[in-house]
């Protein structure tokens, strides 16, 4: 009886034993998880948000007005008005003379705003390294300078070619409050605050972000950076975005250039509006 009950009380410790073993492994398997993630999530927090690769896109098939800084000698304006851009030949050689020349592109914006303003384009590349996704919601212009005087003397044009749909947002830097709107033409919420309705996230199994900002301004020319919010992990946190280490620019044209040109369609060429007025020329040269 004796024996029966002392194998009895074995047993249960043994059984005893075993399962608080167990516990005990899988109470530091968990612990040990616990704590690994917590290391991991360290790693990953210690890594730069998100990298941002900024473009400044030129968008030909957009019409861009094209400014110049100095005006064209009386020999080159002769050359460039001579020019039939319905010829292949002709068309290398316009190309060749901008690209001699610093020139950058204007446009109208996709989506009209308050004030008669021009756009400069960029294109947003963002990729984030992090394991676990974040989600970009505001984009706000930050470090803001704009100056009033013109350095643009000459504005080559060419006729709107209808309406093109692109998709992305447009800052309006000289509105209050400054919020990116929806410009997608085909989206319903065309011309709302782009954040109320989507937001961008990177990061984890995410793809890398593609931005088209349209940065807009009536004035002569703006600088600025670019505050991101983005909630991680459920917090939220902010970080500037530069154009690649410099400064974004947005400039607009001045009303009075020293010198215009406007392709005709008509004439299949261009045509100084100093000289004669034709559809897109300033009301300054009437």
């Amino acid at each position: 009886m004796l024996v029966g009950a002392s194998l009895a009380v074995s047993a249960l410790f043994a059984v005893a034993s075993f399962v608080g073993a167990d516990l005990y492994d899988r109470w530091r398997a968990k612990a040990h998880a616990v704590q690994e993630d917590a290391a991991q999530s360290e790693v990953d927090e210690a890594r730069v948000p998100f990298t941002t690769v900024v473009k400044r896109l030129e968008e030909p098939e957009d019409n861009p007005v094209h400014v110049i800084d100095r005006p064209f000698t009386p020999t080159e304006l002769q050359e460039l008005l001579a020019l039939n851009l319905q010829d292949r030949e002709d068309i290398d050689k316009f190309d060749s003379i901008m690209a001699a020349r610093q020139v950058r592109y204007v446009k109208p914006p996709s989506y009209q705003t308050d004030m008669p303003t021009q756009v400069s384009v960029y294109q947003l590349n963002i990729h984030s390294e992090r394991d676990n996704a974040l989600t970009i919601t505001g984009l706000e212009a930050t470090d803001l300078r704009c100056a009033d005087t013109f350095a643009a003397k000459t504005l080559i044009k060419f006729p709107s070619q209808g309406e093109i749909t692109a998709a992305g947002m447009l800052l309006d830097l000289d509105s209050h409050p400054r919020d990116p709107i929806n410009v997608d033409r085909d989206s319903s919420d065309q011309g709302e605050p782009y954040f109320s309705r989507h937001a961008i996230t990177v990061g984890g199994s995410e793809s890398p972000g593609l931005v088209r900002l349209e940065a807009a301004t009536g004035k002569a020319r703006c600088t600025f950076n670019l505050k991101a919010i983005f909630t991680y992990t459920d917090e939220t946190h902010s970080i500037v975005i530069t154009n690649n280490g410099r400064p974004f620019v947005a400039e607009s044209v001045p009303e009075r250039p020293e010198q215009e040109l406007v392709f005709s369609i008509p004439d299949k060429s261009f045509v100084d509006c100093s000289q004669r007025w034709v559809h897109g020329c300033s009301n300054s040269w009437r």
